[in-house]
């Protein structure tokens, strides 16, 4: 017998829920919560026995930013938002909070890859047309508590913060110079400095990491 992913979907389209439904790979349900508090939704949703939700990115007043950034401490599911933004700083804060973003209109297939890979609690997951990385996948080790506490408190200079801030903004090595004025080789060395601090090894890892530490850009 196979084994379905049980998924509870939050404000997401009939559209794609019919789609999750109909496959053989999601037991999927949606969840309604539209004339419910933040802390009505948040107990509910901590109460149902799923392995995964998926959230609509688009909801009203970053609602579903509230409701991943609270229920992430109250379950083990594997936490997805869905949305139509591509920028690299939309995208970037999203995997920020949450275990992975798929674009609208993924297939029951695509999801299951991000459920899969953002399973291990260890990798993030963003669509290769949202991100200029050379997969989807995008791979971050989890730092320690120490280290969390060490980026937080800021241990990336100022010149390093403005072009990791211009990364997120999704400019390249290049637009990065012409802003600072300074040169791409100079880019090119605080970025290898960026990624040492942050353990990671490329842009979008490196701003993930960041606003996971609590580095404000």
């Amino acid at each position: 017998m196979i084994m379905l992913i049980k998924a509870a979907t939050i404000g997401c389209s009939s559209r794609f829920f019919n789609q999750l439904a109909k496959s053989n790979i999601f037991e999927a349900f949606p969840v309604e919560v539209s004339e419910l508090s933040l802390f009505e939704i948040v107990e509910k949703l901590a109460l149902l026995q799923v392995d995964l939700f998926v959230f609509n990115a688009e909801l009203p007043c970053g609602r579903a930013f509230s409701l991943v950034k609270n229920l992430r401490v109250r379950t083990s599911a594997v936490l997805i938002l869905l949305g139509q933004r591509k920028s690299r700083r939309f995208v970037s804060r999203v995997l920020s909070m949450s275990d992975g973003y798929c674009l609208n209109g993924a297939t029951p297939e695509e999801v299951q890859t991000a459920f899969v890979a953002a399973h291990s609690r260890r990798i993030w997951v963003a669509p290769v047309t949202a991100l200029s990385v050379d997969t989807d996948i995008v791979q971050i080790s989890a730092l320690d508590k120490e280290k969390r506490q060490m980026v937080k408190a800021n241990p990336l200079s100022n010149c390093e913060l403005q072009i990791l801030s211009l990364v997120s903004l999704g400019y390249c090595n290049r637009q990065i110079a012409d802003e600072l004025y300074i040169s791409s080789a100079t880019v090119k060395s605080h970025l290898k400095s960026i990624y040492n601090k942050l353990a990671v090894n490329n842009r979008a890892a490196a701003v993930v990491q960041a606003l996971r530490c609590g580095v404000e850009l």
